[in-house]
């Protein structure tokens, strides 16, 4: 199938695996086989290439209930010549302890709630041994929390399932600083051969980020929901 499905607590998503070629319609008909078998009370979400979205495309999806709430661009770096990781100021505690996690966690996302959901999320769609969760420390203080990972279905394929900067810390170029080592992670810790991120298009924040740090632009995504 060339749809990538990642589950977890309540949710599901669907992806599409082949972000560099149409989609025919066998591909649109296996979407429909493996949306129908998603239990009906989760949440779903459906991800393609913007460039894709035809009128018997948006048809189909908009007949599953499905609406579209944002459009995503694609970044990407080659980590293969990336041999250490860079010199920064900032301390950078790799597998904190929970009570530590969900602290700095729940200051980026406010709330409890939203931390302890992002962590079910990953364990729920990554391998134990396919990911490392970061704390960064400023002076002493929370001011960053990072999760690298390798992309399911692939081996050397890194992303990052979370990147946040506490609220405290926000607005002093960190995030700069902290996605650099964290794209390094993926490459000395995880072995990745490349980095995908995403971000919003609106995100313009981010997009210097990606920019700043090597990555480049490679195509724009639709995200549909219901």
């Amino acid at each position: 199938m060339s749809w990538k499905l990642l589950e977890g607590k309540g949710y599901s998503t669907l992806e599409w695996s082949s972000m560099n070629e149409g989609l025919r319609d066998k591909d649109i008909e296996e979407l429909k086989e493996a949306y129908n078998r998603i239990p009906g009370a989760n949440k779903v979400t459906v991800v393609i290439p913007a460039g894709n979205i035809g009128l018997g495309i948006a048809g189909t999806l908009q007949k599953l209930g499905l609406k579209q709430v944002k459009e995503r661009e694609v970044y990407y770096k080659d980590l293969r010549e990336t041999t250490d990781f860079p010199d920064s100021s900032l301390e950078y505690i790799c597998h904190p302890s929970t009570e530590e996690a969900q602290r700095c966690l729940s200051l980026i996302l406010g709330s409890p709630e939203e931390a302890e959901r992002m962590l079910d999320g990953l364990y729920t769609e990554v391998e134990r041994d396919k990911f490392r969760i970061y704390l960064v420390r400023k002076a002493g203080k929370d001011a960053g929390f990072f999760i690298p990972h390798i992309e399911p279905y692939t081996k050397t394929e890194g992303r990052i399932f979370f990147f946040g900067i506490t609220p405290q810390f926000r607005g002093q170029g960190l995030a700069s600083e902290v996605h650099n080592f964290a794209a390094a992670s993926l490459r000395m810790e995880l072995k990745a051969d490349s980095y995908i991120g995403t971000t919003d298009v609106q995100n313009l924040p981010m997009k210097k980020v990606f920019q700043k740090n090597g990555c480049v632009k490679i195509q724009s995504i639709k995200i549909y929901s219901r």
